[in-house]
């Protein structure tokens, strides 16, 4: 058993490492953007971001981004904790395997600023699902 925990531990510092490399692209990439549409930014701090997110004319979310430590043990089946777990996903995935121009135009296409900012392409992905939750 204490392999095994420790194995643990070591595959949730491995993830934890993971996710501040993330955040913290995340972070620069909304520090550098000038513009970001129908979000505002509130607040950046070290280990959050927080935006005010407008819907429609009558709807607005507070939406705040944040490293976290500890995966939560249990599951929950609420529409916002999948959405935060897809939203976790999305990251990892565009950091691990970012998206670049496709390679198959025989000229060189220029990558659009969704492409080269991180938190521009995360925006453009999660808006479409804000708005439909």
């Amino acid at each position: 058993p204490r392999p095994e925990a420790l194995h643990e531990a070591l595959l949730e510092a491995q993830r934890f490492l993971l996710d501040a490399a993330i955040f913290q692209r995340f972070r620069q990439g909304v520090l550098s953007t000038a513009a970001l549409g129908t979000w505002t930014l509130r607040r950046v701090g070290l280990s959050e971001v927080s935006f005010m997110v407008v819907l429609d004319a009558d709807e607005v979310v507070e939406l705040t981004l944040g490293l976290q430590k500890k995966v939560q043990a249990e599951a929950s089946t609420s529409l916002w904790s999948w959405l935060a777990e897809c939203c976790l996903l999305q990251l990892r995935e565009r950091h691990v395997a970012p998206k670049t121009a496709s390679t198959d135009l025989v000229e060189e296409a220029t990558p659009s600023p969704a492409e080269l900012d991180p938190a521009a392409a995360f925006q453009l992905w999660l808006q479409p699902r804000l708005q439909g939750a």
